[in-house]
């Protein structure tokens, strides 16, 4: 069997070679320079270069005599890469930082708050704050109701941690209270109910028919209790799946003791 291998070897056309000539000879594009020699390794389709005396790198590019392989600059533990016979570069490990990985990286304490983004330029760090946050470290939360008439209409600015709110007058929407106030625009009613504007503020929500359609309740007057919502007309007792925000109507059963779900 080994006989029959190497005649089938002897066989090869130039460029190829093992047992049934099916790998491309790795060194057939021979890129060992400075008199370097390929030679095919244990794995297939692999080879490497072995450099004659005094050069050295992947290829035998370098001369021994490289800054990376005489002064060995990298420092704390970084490795040196020759990107020519007169220029390196240092990969650092973690934590370090720097030309030759001189510098402890400033960035690894997270020195930067509030989702902030650290980087380092040389041995020092910079924070690029988020919006709504300021100082070095974007430690410090931005009152934006420093602004005047950042809420429109009158509306009351609220200061919030790394933003604001509005909060609105009667008549008035929006982020900023800059939109009238349109009760039914969007319709708030929930669950396939139908929005009716009351006045300029209200609106009333007329349920589907399954809620049997009987009398009106002012959502206001709701108690809320253990998740349950007690009416105080006519001493129904409701669970209900219908939130409402502003002065709402919503039309319930007054049968005792219904619930729905």
């Amino acid at each position: 069997m080994n006989v029959s291998r190497q005649i089938e070897r002897g066989r090869c056309r130039e460029g190829y070679l093992g047992d049934y000539c099916q790998y491309r000879n790795p060194c057939e594009s021979n890129t060992c320079k400075n008199g370097g020699t390929c030679e095919t390794t244990s794995l297939i389709g692999k080879a490497t270069c072995k450099c004659a005396p005094g050069f050295t790198g992947e290829d035998c590019q370098y001369s021994e005599s490289h800054i990376c392989y005489v002064s060995q600059p990298c420092l704390n533990g970084g490795t040196c890469h020759p990107h020519s016979q007169e220029t390196y570069e240092c990969v650092c490990p973690p934590g370090y930082t720097g030309k030759d990985c001189q510098w402890i990286d400033a960035c690894t304490s997270q020195p930067c708050a509030n989702g902030s983004t650290c980087t380092v330029s040389g041995h020092k760090f910079s924070c690029i704050c988020q919006s709504g946050y300021t100082g070095q470290k974007c430690e410090i939360d931005v009152n934006e109701c420093a602004t005047p008439g950042l809420c429109h209409h009158g509306g009351t600015c609220i200061n919030l941690h790394g933003s604001f709110r509005c909060q609105c007058k009667p008549g008035y929407t929006g982020h900023r209270c800059e939109s009238n106030y349109v009760p039914c625009s969007p319709s708030p009613c929930m669950n396939g109910g139908t929005c009716h504007q009351t006045s300029d503020f209200t609106f009333e929500c007329n349920c589907l028919p399954v809620l049997q359609v009987l009398c009106t309740y002012s959502v206001a007057k709701l108690l809320l209790f253990n998740s349950q919502e007690e009416l105080d007309r006519n001493g129904a007792l409701c669970n209900l799946t219908y939130m409402l925000s502003a002065e709402a109507f919503i039309r319930v059963s007054s049968q005792l003791a219904m619930s729905w779900f």
